[in-house]
């Protein structure tokens, strides 16, 4: 992930810091407007911005060093972009609004060559991302609904969408979307563990989650937690692939929580008010 980080998860995104300086620096997009964060490119030193317009959406590539920006060549009905590893792709999902559903399509990173790759009539394809080696893509597939949180699908395709197999049922509607391990071998993921309460459905406070975790290699799915009366955050991999680390949010477990997959243990770091997106930082060796 490289050495600068901001708010990296789904969320309303202007500035980043250097954690090598600790200067907040503004990324630079061109008419001030508040971005959403998608994606980290595999540079590690640029990200890829979501901003939102009354009639029109675009996505923009920032250098977050010399806070260059790009706008890239999509339709303005975009909502989400991922790019290849390689950075010579990009694979992007737009839809025409409420109850129109989805559609994704596959194209060179400055636009040409684009290809629908899938329709979704009655869903919305969120999260497509590449695994670190580029030979596969995860996504949430999720139904094309007025209902904030819904349960959805995590899905496994090839690098260019196709053939799709599914994987198991994940939670939708909170923004967690699936994390490769960095040797592309695993996925974690959030998974709803009370899909028929229509509470949950609306209010997040009523959702009770696990972090999961799915073994490519040995075709298995694992919970990695086991909370029965809380909700967890987005997971994230630590660079060596050995720790996942998320949030935990309900009665005696809030905090940090952390899951070693060698040892297979999960155990709390850190107590209190932390539910979020946490962030493994790379410092560069001195």
């Amino acid at each position: 992930m490289g050495c600068h980080s901001g708010e990296l998860r789904s969320g309303r995104l202007r500035s980043r810091l250097s954690v090598t300086s600790g200067e907040v620096l503004a990324l630079g997009t061109e008419d001030g407007r508040d971005g959403e964060f998608l994606d980290w490119a595999a540079s590690g030193n640029e990200l890829l911005l979501l901003m939102h317009g009354l009639t029109a959406n675009s996505v923009h590539l920032v250098d977050v060093v010399n806070q260059k920006t790009e706008k890239l060549n999509v339709p303005d009905t975009v909502y989400d972009l991922t790019l290849s590893p390689d950075g010579k792709l990009m694979m992007y999902s737009s839809t025409q609004g409420l109850g129109f559903g989805s559609e994704t399509w596959l194209a060179h990173t400055d636009g040409s060559n684009a290809r629908l790759i899938q329709a979704e009539p009655g869903h919305l394809v969120v999260f497509p991302r590449w695994s670190p080696n580029g030979s596969a893509v995860a996504f949430i597939r999720m139904p094309d609904s007025s209902i904030p949180f819904v349960v959805g699908e995590l899905w496994l395709a090839d690098r260019d969408g196709a053939n799709g197999t599914l994987l198991s049922s994940a939670d939708a509607g909170h923004g967690y979307r699936p994390v490769w391990s960095p040797d592309s071998t695993h996925l974690a993921f959030v998974y709803r563990e009370n899909p028929t309460d229509l509470l949950a459905d609306s209010a997040a406070e009523n959702l009770i989650s696990n972090v999961y975790v799915a073994d490519l290699r040995a075709n298995t799915i694992t919970n990695v937690s086991r909370f029965a009366q809380a909700h967890v955050g987005q997971p994230i991999w630590s660079p060596d692939g050995r720790q996942i680390a998320f949030g935990v949010d309900g009665q005696d477990n809030v905090g940090l929580w952390q899951y070693d997959s060698a040892t297979q243990t999960l155990q709390q770091v850190a107590a209190g008010d932390l539910f979020g997106a946490p962030l493994w930082i790379t410092v560069p060796d001195r």
